[in-house]
Parts: structure tokens; C-alpha cells; sequence
């Protein structure tokens, strides 16, 4: 007997440490609180209506994660990030920084058995024109002519697929204007060039151009040297006599010049400009010279030009 109560109370704490554990289970499997669903918050503490952001470049978005029930036993989260190149988050501060043009899926997921998760979308807008700015409202230029309006587009951050604008003239027998606003006068009168926003044409800058006649005594053409204007009589003009040579020692004979405009053969004989030699056979006509050398292997052309003066 003496035995048995021996064998007893040295199996008996066995039996109450398992007894014990085996309660605690059960108690803990009616105590555990699962996370059944998780949502995100407005600044105002109201779940978001649908499972997207839009930020722009540069913005910050506060995460403010809410898991249901608030009871639960293990609150904790995780978050993942399927573009870091739109975006970057901070799971210290769950927050989400908007990095590039593009969208990224942002996960929350809880960290208890279940894994519940949040799915949501953040799109980095890309930036739409809102305006452009003209160098010039107003513009007068004589026949024959050629002056340039630079534009701006805003804001700054407009992506390319943004920026396309569409050149266009009101009167093209006044004056032309290209697709990179290079606007020509034509003949003596008043026009409006637009340039508009080919993704927005509700945005557009008018600029009012004036042409004046320029071209009655004689022939003008336009030299190297930015807005100089040169007139001729009508008939041979030798080039060589208008250029100046600058720091290299180089014949007259060895120059080339080019006619970098439009002309007809009604309007210009150019068989001779291999020698510098244009002749002119009609009034009121406009051209564009320039003029360089090959010297030595190297070509030269700023040290050639047209001369400022008129001859």
C-alpha cells in the first residue's frame, strides 16, 4: 500500500501539468479573436468608398489601417508593394510616397493564422497641361521673313505624351507658320497664329502677326547672322563681296555657300554658286545663305559669315 501511495504522488504533478496545459487549450481556443476583415480610413476616420489613391509626384499618403474587429487578438500587419518606381512605403510609419507616373498595388495583410487582406490600387496621376505661355503676343515681320515664337508648357511636370502642340495659320497668303512656330510672312496684311494643345484644344495662345512689305525696290535674303536682312538689284550678285573670314587663312575660292530655302527657277539662277555667284531674276524675292569651308580636314562655319551690313 505504502507503494502505490508512493506511485501516486510521483505521477500526480505529470497529471496536473497536463491537466493544466490541456485546460489552458481550451480556454485559449474560446479566447482567440481572429481578424475577419481589414479596411483603410479617410482622414476624417470614415472607410474609404473604393480600393484606390490617386496621388501626384511627390505626395505622401498617409495609410490609416483599421483592422476588424478591434478586439482582435493579433492586430499586426504587413504591407507590400508590387512597384517601387511608382511608389515607396514606410512600414514604420505606413505611409506611401509617390515616386514616378504609373500604378502599384499596395497589400495589407494581417499577421495572425488567417492572413486576411486589403487590396489597394494607388495611382500616381500624370500631369495634364494646363496652359502655355507664348514668348510673344504680337509679332511684325516683313515678307519673306522668318521669326520664331517660343512656347511653355505648363506646368513643367506635363508628361511628354501631354506637351504635343498644333501650329496653325489663319491666313496662309499673309503668313505661314511651321510645326515648330517658325513663322514666315507671306504677303502685307494681319493674321492670327494659334498654338494649340493637340490632348486639350480648349487650351491655345493667339498671336497676332503683322506683315509688312519689305520687298519693293529690289531682292533681300537672309544672311548667317540671326534677323539680317540684305537687299540686291535685281540680276548677279557676288556673295564674296558681304563675307568676312575670321581667324583661319583661307581663299574666297575655297568657301561654300549654300541657299537653305525654297526657291524656284523663275526666281533664282544658282548655276554659278559653286563660285558665289547668285543671280536674281525677279523682285521680291526671299532666300537664306550660309557659307562654311572645309580648311585643313576640320569643317569651319563660325568663323565665316554673312557680314552684319548691307552691301
Amino acid at each position: 500500500m505504502k507503494k502505490v501511495i508512493i506511485t501516486i504522488l510521483l505521477v500526480l504533478p505529470f497529471i496536473l501539468i497536463y491537466f493544466i496545459s490541456f485546460t489552458g487549450q481550451i480556454l485559449s481556443s474560446f479566447t482567440y479573436i481572429p481578424v475577419e476583415r481589414i479596411a483603410l480610413l479617410n482622414n476624417v476616420g470614415d472607410e474609404l468608398s473604393e480600393n484606390q489613391v490617386k496621388c501626384n509626384i511627390g505626395d505622401t499618403y498617409q495609410l490609416r489601417i483599421k483592422v476588424f474587429p478591434e478586439l482582435a487578438t493579433n492586430d499586426d500587419v504587413s504591407i507590400s508593394n508590387s512597384n517601387k518606381t511608382v511608389c515607396s512605403v514606410n512600414t514604420e510609419s505606413n505611409t506611401v510616397s509617390a515616386l514616378g507616373y504609373g500604378e502599384s498595388t499596395i497589400i495589407i495583410t494581417s499577421n495572425d493564422k488567417h492572413n486576411i487582406q486589403y487590396v489597394l490600387k494607388f495611382k500616381v496621376a500624370q500631369a495634364e497641361i494646363t496652359d502655355i505661355a507664348v514668348s510673344k503676343t504680337s509679332l511684325t515681320v516683313p515678307v519673306g521673313k522668318t521669326d520664331t515664337i517660343t512656347i511653355t508648357i505648363i506646368p513643367d511636370s506635363t508628361i511628354l505624351a501631354y506637351r504635343d502642340v498644333i501650329w496653325s495659320s489663319a491666313n496662309e497668303s499673309i503668313a505661314r507658320v511651321d510645326q515648330h512656330g517658325r513663322i514666315t510672312g507671306v504677303s502685307a496684311g494681319t493674321t492670327t497664329i494659334t498654338v494649340k494643345s493637340q490632348h486639350k484644344p480648349s487650351i491655345f495662345k493667339e498671336i497676332t502677326v503683322t506683315v509688312t512689305e519689305e520687298l519693293l525696290d529690289g531682292v533681300w535674303f537672309v544672311g548667317s547672322e540671326i534677323d539680317k536682312l540684305y537687299s540686291v538689284p535685281v540680276g548677279s550678285f557676288d556673295l564674296k563681296t558681304i563675307t568676312e573670314i575670321n581667324n583661319i587663312d583661307v581663299d574666297f575660292a575655297d568657301l561654300e555657300y549654300k541657299i537653305i530655302s525654297s526657291y524656284t527657277d523663275a526666281q533664282i539662277d544658282d548655276s554659278n554658286l559653286a563660285n558665289g555667284i547668285i543671280t536674281f531674276k525677279q523682285t521680291k524675292v526671299a532666300i537664306k545663305v550660309s557659307v562654311s569651308v572645309v580648311f585643313e580636314g576640320k569643317l569651319y562655319s563660325d568663323e565665316i559669315r554673312i557680314k552684319s551690313k548691307s552691301s
